[in-house]
């Protein structure tokens, strides 16, 4: 009983591994024990991988649909205004993102990604809203398909 109640302060678990594990097989362990793993009853889970130099972030949601929808909006500048402004839009949406990465430079160009649910018609609804700002970017769309192994 003790032992439930340890677990129950703790916010993150862990586990260290060989690296070769995760680059040479694709494959990620997870702690024993990692208790909370209860979808639900919900029947997906959205991976989103962020590659750094010295981490990988990896974040997940459950989720009763399949239908996602990935944006990628790339700018050539941007300033604290217009970070506001586009975060207030995306905050406005009916149905509020899955996931957003925040802006981030890359290549010398600012980058936000977002996850919505929904498919291409949904997330063109969100692009044509930051379209009325007064901003210029370029916009893709991909829908993410079900993989039944990764």
């Amino acid at each position: 009983m003790a032992e439930k109640k340890e677990n129950d302060l703790k916010l993150t678990r862990f586990m260290l591994w060989p690296a070769a594990l995760t680059v040479q097989n694709k494959s990620i362990p997870l702690p024993s024990n990692l208790g909370e793993i209860n979808p639900n009853g919900y029947k997906y889970v959205l991976g989103i991988f962020a590659p750094a130099k010295d981490f990988l972030k990896i974040t997940s949601y459950y989720l009763n649909t399949p239908d996602v929808t990935k944006i990628s909006f790339v700018f050539d500048k941007i300033d604290d205004d217009m970070v506001k402004l586009i975060s207030n839009v995306i905050k406005e949406v009916k149905d509020p993102p899955i996931h957003v990465s925040g802006f981030c430079m890359k290549s010398g160009k600012y980058i936000y990604e977002l996850y919505t649910r929904g498919k291409k018609q949904t997330a063109n609804k969100i692009i044509q809203l930051v379209q009325k700002l007064p901003t210029k970017f370029e916009s893709t769309v991909e829908e993410i398909a079900v993989q039944a192994k990764p």
